[in-house]
């Protein structure tokens, strides 16, 4: 493993920065020390961003069109697919 817990914050062993949450610094090991990139391209005209939320900026500014047709499906869900039940293990 490349980073560790300490305290209330993970630090890079190689390079020991600082993060406050995992995620964070597992992106930065992967993404700094690894050369490990996982790219975001956009469908509608072949931009490509560094992060997902890069992307999401881009297409809600360049392809509003699209963008609503993307949330409208978060929304109402993948038509023609029943919805998912949740289980719960304590039930």
């Amino acid at each position: 493993m490349y980073f560790t817990f300490e305290g209330e914050h993970f630090v890079c062993q190689l390079c020991h920065m600082v993060f406050p949450r995992r995620n964070a610094t597992r992106r930065h090991v992967m993404e700094i020390h690894l050369g490990q990139r996982d790219n975001a391209v956009c469908r509608h005209c072949g931009k490509v961003y560094a992060r997902k939320m890069g992307l999401t900026r881009h297409v809600e500014a360049a392809h509003p069109h699209a963008a609503e047709a993307a949330e409208s499906l978060k929304r109402k869900g993948r038509p023609g697919r029943p919805p998912r039940k949740k289980e719960h293990a304590n039930e």
